[in-house]
């Protein structure tokens, strides 16, 4: 019986060393802590015909596959997403588990991770069995709604100064179906 999240169960998996890597059509399992992903190269998945694994010439292939890893993502320049930014951009943008926040689109979701908001939210996911956590929250919700104003980290396209994260943000229980889902390691 599957306790939760097929790709929750193999990031686990991946991220103990139990498998090499998680074979998916899309790249969640990364969210859920996976260090290696090789994408489902079949071409009539809706992405794929889009974005097809290419041969050697160019050209799109069946017989090949895209690996994506946790550490190429994080060091990649254009990129730069560790766990914590994967996490804060699915609860930004419209994820598994919740609608995302209002007016704040994949670009803008990818330059607060880039600024290190989402580290700081998994930290303080951490503590939240050992304190309250509600007024480090309050003032993190501050520290990003700060940058959306004022761009001063230059990860965003502009400023935008009537956008702000909602106060009850982030939904603690999304969060932890994130950090924590339910898989085998909680049994």
């Amino acid at each position: 019986m599957a306790l939760g999240e097929a790709e929750a169960e193999l990031a686990h998996l991946n991220r103990y060393g139990v498998i090499d890597a998680v074979l998916t059509d899309d790249v969640d399992a990364l969210v859920f802590g996976a260090l290696r992903v090789i994408k489902n190269s079949s071409l009539t998945l809706s992405g794929n015909k889009f974005n097809p694994a290419l041969d050697s010439q160019g050209k799109p292939s069946k017989h090949h596959a895209m690996i994506y890893t946790a550490e190429a993502i994080k060091r990649h320049p254009d990129v730069g997403l560790t766990r914590g930014g994967f996490v804060l951009f699915a609860m930004l943008v419209k994820g598994d588990y919740g609608d995302g926040v209002r007016d704040v689109g994949k670009g803008i979701a990818l330059g607060l991770a880039r600024c290190g908001f989402g580290d700081e939210l998994l930290e303080l996911f951490h503590l939240r069995s050992t304190e309250d956590i509600r007024p480090a929250l309050a003032c993190w919700r501050s520290s990003v709604n700060l940058e959306l104003h004022t761009n001063s980290k230059k990860q965003l396209r502009h400023s935008y100064p009537a956008l702000s994260l909602p106060p009850d943000f982030p939904n603690m229980q999304i969060l932890g179906n994130y950090i924590n889902p339910i898989c085998s390691a909680r049994v």
